[in-house]
């Protein structure tokens, strides 16, 4: 472990600093190293306050104005506070967690890199892929993303199609591009303690914009016979007697990570249909789900984060399109097998311990940082 008088702020979105403070923290992959980087390293944390209902006039005009132009998610009045500028500028290491947060604190970055040299690693999720059909708006976009690239020293790419993608789009700045797995905490995501247990029913569970909600709902309408449990924000209201929709989200705990974690155990099957994509989206899902021993039926999309390591059939199931009988055939080909989902839950299990654990993820992103 790296050890060193460097200042490092990490920047969250809403809801991770009272999870701090709670102690209430048992998965720890959604803060991005920090547990392990804050045992040799005092940190910081900057925070988005969103939604922010604050009076700010001219932030609130500037937001919406960027927002029009690039189409980007730009909110500088969640995060744009003097208690903010006060820790950036004693800070070396910033480490911004999601491309809306990156997009977001850009004006606020341009003015501390005035007074603070500070190296800055963005964490990308589908940063890469927004760019529009629009000339006026691509104009504006590319001038925005020219910014952010200017101050920025390192974009981590936690899916390798994406990584690649982006690669192959912008080969000038491949030496700022850095592919990091994103990797899990092994230690709470687990298989039951009881190898007896009966294993019932489907599990969806997300909210990202890439995955296909109307495909969720049709699969569950389409095979009345089996139980499913959607997990989600995206989807308001269910009529299905076979759905137990539950509304819940990570930033809004309505469920515990130990509730989701039975639900994982609990359930033959997890379901991720997505739309297409380069963004390694339904990652972190995927691999919880095998972690807990229940096996992953999953579009295979051109962003799935790492075609080496999952094979069809063996650790997981792809599914090559998505069309409503696919989806329906391949469930009803492996829900009804012991043997199937034995062997996938055993391979998924094996193939998550040997890969995926966040112990690599910590010691990788220690490099990176410090290399």
């Amino acid at each position: 472990m790296y050890k060193s008088d460097k200042a490092i702020t990490y920047v969250f979105g809403a809801g991770r600093l009272s999870k701090l403070n709670s102690n209430s923290i048992k998965a720890r992959e959604f803060f991005y190293g920090y547990q392990h980087l804050s045992k040799n390293n005092d940190l910081e944390i900057i925070e988005m306050d969103f939604p922010n209902n604050s009076n700010n006039k001219f932030l609130k005009y500037l937001d919406k104005i960027l927002r029009k132009i690039t189409k980007f998610p730009i909110y500088t009045k969640d995060i744009l506070h003097r208690k903010n500028f006060k820790i950036l500028k004693k800070t070396d290491k910033l480490i911004i967690t999601t491309d809306l947060l990156a997009l977001s604190i850009l004006p606020f970055l341009l003015v501390v890199k005035l007074f603070n040299k500070l190296d800055i690693f963005i964490i990308v999720m589908g940063l890469f892929g927004r760019q529009s059909n629009n000339l006026i708006i691509k104009f504006f976009q590319n001038i925005y993303m020219s910014l952010l690239n200017s101050i920025t020293k390192s974009y981590i790419f936690l899916g390798n199609g994406e990584f690649k993608n982006a690669l192959s789009l912008n080969p000038k700045n491949s030496n700022k591009f850095k592919f990091l797995s994103f990797c899990i905490d092994t230690e709470f995501w687990k298989p039951s303690n009881s190898p007896s247990q009966e294993k019932e029913g489907i599990l969806f569970i997300g909210n990202d914009g890439k995955r296909d909600y109307k495909l969720v709902e049709k699969i569950a309408e389409s095979l009345p016979e089996i139980n499913f449990t959607f997990i989600t924000s995206q989807i308001i209201e269910n009529s299905l007697s076979n759905v137990n929709l539950i509304k819940g989200s990570w930033g809004k705990e309505i469920l515990t990570d130990e509730e989701i974690r039975k639900y994982y155990q609990n359930s033959r099957l997890t379901i991720i249909p997505l739309i297409e994509t380069f963004q390694p989206s339904g990652q972190s899902v995927a691999l919880q789900s095998m972690s807990c021993g229940t096996p992953v039926m999953i579009t295979d999309t051109k962003g799935f984060w790492d075609k080496e390591e999952f094979i069809n059939n063996k650790n997981i199931i792809f599914v090559k399109e998505n069309k409503i009988d696919l989806w329906v055939g391949k469930i009803k080909e492996f829900y009804y097998s012991d043997k199937l989902l034995k062997n996938l839950s055993n391979n998924g299990v094996l193939t998550i311990n040997n890969q995926f654990k966040l112990s690599r993820f910590d010691t990788n992103l220690e490099k990176i940082i410090y290399e």
